[in-house]
Parts: C-alpha cells; sequence; structure tokens
C-alpha cells in the first residue's frame, strides 16, 4: 500500500494536488470558507440596496419619463381592475422615496463599511493558505488608517473588475446566442449544447480575469505568476460551472411550489460556501506550487520540492522535516532511533515517549 502511494506521490501533478489539500485542512480552509461565504451575504445587502438607490435617484431625477412609460406598463398589464393602478402607486412611492439623496449617501458608507470587512476577511483567509508558516500570518505594519484605505480602494477595485468581467460575459452570452442564430447554428443537431458550451467558455474568460486579480492584489510576500495564471484559469472553469449547476438547481427547485419560497436562498448561501471554499482551496495550490505542505514537519507530497533550490519555507524547514521523516520512519518499522552516546536506555518505550515529547515541544 505504501509503495503504490509513494508511486503516486512521485508524480509532481498528483503530489502538488496532495500539499494543497493538506494545507487547506490543517490551515482551517473550510473554517475560513465559511467567514468569508458570511461576509459576503453581508455586504450583498447593503450593495443590491446601493444599486437600488440609484436605479430609484435615476428613474426619479434624470429620467422622469422612462419611469411614467415603466408605471404605464405596469397599468396596462395589470389593469385597472386588477390593481395597476395601485401597484404603479406602490412603485412610485418607493422609487421617490429611496430616490433621495441622503439614501444614496448612507447605503453608500454602509455598503463601503462592510464591503471593508468583506475585503478583510478574504484577506486573511487567503494569506493564512498563502504563507509559509501559519501562525506567523501578520497583518501589514501600515497602520489601521492605512490598511483599512487599502481595503477599500480592493473592495471598489473588485467591485469594478467583476462588473466588467461579467457584464462583458453576459453580452458575450448573448452575442454568442445571436451569432449562432445569425450563421445557422440553431438549425444543426445539438445547437443548444454548442451556444452553451460557448457560453460557458465566456463566463470562464470572464472569472479567470477577476481571480488573477484576486490572486494577485491580497496576498503578501512572493508571487509564483506560472501557477497564479493556471490556479485563475482553473478557478474561473469552476466558477462557470458552479454557475451552470447553481442554475439548474434553481430552476429545479423553482418547479416545486413547497420550497420555492426558500430554495433560492439555501441555493444562494451554498453556492457563497462552495465558492469561498474553492477560493481557498485554489489559493493553497498556487502557494504549494514551490512551498512544502506543513512547515517543519515531514509530508511525503514534499518530496519533488527537495530537489528544487527555488523552494520558499521558513527558515530551517528542511532540517525538521527530514528529522521528523527518520522518527515517523523509526516509528512505522518500530526501530529505535540511534541512542546518544553514554548509557543505554534500559526502558525500551522511552524514545517513542521522547518523540511525542518533542513534537509537542515543538
Amino acid at each position: 500500500m505504501r509503495t503504490h502511494l509513494e508511486a503516486l506521490l512521485a508524480r509532481p501533478a498528483i503530489a502538488h494536488l496532495m500539499r494543497a489539500q493538506t494545507r487547506y485542512s490543517r490551515r482551517l480552509g473550510n473554517h475560513f470558507a465559511a467567514s468569508i461565504a458570511y461576509f459576503t451575504v453581508l455586504a450583498m445587502v447593503p450593495l443590491l440596496a446601493f444599486a437600488f438607490a440609484v436605479l430609484s435617484l435615476v428613474l426619479t431625477r434624470v429620467l422622469p419619463d422612462v419611469f411614467a412609460g415603466l408605471k404605464d406598463l405596469v397599468i396596462a398589464a395589470l389593469g385597472v381592475a386588477g390593481g395597476g393602478d395601485k401597484v404603479a402607486d406602490i412603485i412610485d412611492a418607493s422609487l421617490r422615496t429611496s430616490g433621495s439623496a441622503w439614501t444614496v449617501v448612507i447605503t453608500v458608507l454602509t455598503a463601503l463599511w462592510t464591503g471593508i470587512s468583506w475585503v478583510g476577511h478574504l484577506r486573511s483567509g487567503i494569506r493564512a493558505q498563502w504563507e509559509p508558516a501559519f501562525g506567523r500570518v501578520k497583518d501589514d505594519d501600515d497602520g489601521l488608517l492605512m490598511r483599512k484605505a487599502f481595503d477599500a480602494l480592493t473592495f471598489l477595485a473588485l467591485l469594478v473588475v467583476l462588473l466588467v468581467a461579467f457584464g462583458t460575459a453576459q453580452v458575450g452570452n448573448a452575442l454568442t446566442s445571436a451569432v449562432g442564430r445569425r450563421i445557422g447554428i440553431n438549425l444543426l443537431p445539438g445547437h443548444a449544447v454548442i451556444i452553451r458550451v460557448g457560453a460557458l467558455v465566456v463566463s470562464t474568460l470572464a472569472g479567470s480575469i477577476f481571480f488573477l486579480f484576486l490572486y494577485a492584489a491580497l496576498p503578501r510576500g512572493r508571487r509564483n505568476w506560472r501557477a497564479i495564471a493556471i490556479g485563475s484559469v482553473a478557478a474561473g472553469i469552476c466558477l462557470a460551472l458552479l454557475q451552470t449547476v447553481a442554475g439548474f438547481l434553481v430552476g429545479a427547485l423553482n418547479a416545486n411550489r413547497t420550497v420555492q419560497a426558500f430554495g433560492s436562498i439555501i441555493i444562494v448561501m451554498l453556492v457563497f460556501n462552495v465558492l469561498a471554499r474553492m477560493v481557498l482551496f485554489v489559493a493553497a495550490w498556487i502557494a504549494t506550487a514551490d512551498q512544502p505542505a506543513v512547515a517543519l514537519r515531514w509530508n511525503d507530497a514534499d518530496a519533488p520540492l527537495l530537489a528544487r533550490g527555488d523552494a520558499w519555507t521558513v527558515k530551517g524547514h528542511w532540517d525538521r522535516a527530514l528529522a521528523d521523516r527518520r522518527a515517523q520512519r523509526c516509528e512505522d518499522s518500530d526501530e529505535e532511533p540511534e541512542e546518544p552516546d553514554g548509557e543505554p536506555d534500559t526502558d525500551p518505550e522511552a524514545p517513542r515517549r521522547a518523540r511525542r515529547a518533542r513534537h509537542r515541544e515543538e
């Protein structure tokens, strides 16, 4: 069994994947992901309120004719007998109330505050997977105000990149369908699959751009740009597949009236948690491209890094790791390590107790 495992770990790609999994699990990846998912939901509420306030301000102050046309459409669709005029009055009152300047200012400040918290937790989670030693992850030395200002700018930049990337993806998806109909793809058998694949490619490109910015901006220290590029593309593919699966789940749950009311909320929470786990696991994969899985400990998946001179480790890692490997092999074979000079220990369990005590001290 061990020989088969060693043969698998001799492959660099599998060893790299095992290092990433070990680091993710040892550094509380699921716990950090739960925190990020919570703050993502918390940041979404004021962002949606801000978007609604801006929309209200534009419709009531900038484009009143369009607003009047929308109310006429509501009345025409529902009819006076169906309460269309009452619905139009409710829409008018809601938009005029939420479209005030004070509402926009309050929603902007609230969105910025929750966004700063979200970026801070996202940065902490990524850096926890990124740094060579888990216990040595520290905040920047720029001071509280500078760190908050950086988080605010990062939050705004992430929003811009997100809007541009996924706005482009939506336009690309629409163009893919339009071009497909134009050149006659819709006449071919399986045309829906072709259009779906084209949409997935566009969504993957948009997600890759977002994750490339994320993994370039938030970590600290050395950056392996090749691993960042590969990891960003992999994260973009996972995001596109996750969007597709979430769309199918929403459609399936909406068909059931029993779970229709809360099914979408459950799916949103599930998607955010899976997405946060994926972001942190990819961060661990990028980091372990040139780092061992656990600092100062031996892991069989670290063997391919021994021959590399560019491995990023804490000071004295390989000496401690190789000593740990010798201790592990002694425990597996029930062999006693070499006795120090002097009288041998008469207790056969003494070496094993000494190793356990040394591990606890470390």
